[in-house]
């Protein structure tokens, strides 16, 4: 005589319920964990893209520049390197507000930020030297790389120009979520060249997760304008 099939019992549907369950959420947490880790590497990516063009900007600008003398004394007033916005003396008028700073001491993006005000070449006659003294042709506009926040609070790498009168003419954003900007020379690094360079930038960036995500680049040139 054939039995008959029977049901499961509630038992029996209670432990296959609580297997389903358990699978299902080791499913979804490694889901989240991939998702949250792709939002961490987007952020990452985009940070080094941001770090190469920005480097890529302010290298380009400071290979064209060298020391300056403005007043023919025989000592070099430009490049003229002052930290988080705070200029002074003849140079005030360069003066921003400070950035925004998150790291915290012992962080190695901790610190002021560097930054530079120089001079670029231009043609005069189609030479950039003096063809009678053999003198560099200084543009009567002067620049300057600078950190400044922008109104939401997300610290911009900005070049400025500025005319012989002083007054700023452009400000243009060459990057953003920067922490912090160093720049080297042999007179803070003794082991770099007379002429040379180095820039460093720190950068903090909340993913879509608001995490924050960090990332470091550096770059070294040479002063390309001697006299």
């Amino acid at each position: 005589m054939r039995r008959r099939s029977r049901g499961m019992s509630f038992l029996e549907m209670a432990i296959v319920t609580a297997i389903l369950a358990a699978v299902l959420g080791a499913i979804y947490a490694l889901l989240a964990a991939t998702i949250k880790g792709d939002d961490g590497l987007k952020a990452r990516v985009e940070m080094q893209i941001d770090a190469a063009r920005t480097l890529h900007e302010i290298t380009s600008q400071l290979k064209q520049s060298g020391p300056t003398d403005l007043d023919n004394d025989g000592t070099a007033d430009l490049p003229y390197a002052f930290e988080d916005g705070a200029a002074a003396g003849g140079f005030a008028w360069l003066a921003h507000s400070s950035p925004v700073h998150a790291a915290a001491p012992g962080e190695p993006d901790f610190g002021p930020s560097a930054e530079i005000a120089y001079k670029l070449t231009e043609n005069v006659n189609g030479f950039p030297t003096d063809p009678a003294t053999g003198r560099i042709n200084w543009s009567a506009d002067t620049f300057a790389i600078v950190v400044v926040p922008d109104a939401g609070g997300v610290n911009e790498v900005r070049i400025r120009r500025y005319d012989a009168a002083n007054t700023l003419i452009s400000d243009r954003r060459v990057g953003s979520y920067v922490e912090r900007m160093s720049i080297e020379t042999q007179a803070t690094t003794p082991t770099l060249g007379p002429n040379e360079v180095r820039v460093t930038l720190w950068f903090r960036r909340p993913d879509a997760n608001q995490k924050v995500q960090q990332y470091r680049s550096s770059a070294t040139l040479n002063y390309r304008c001697i006299e």
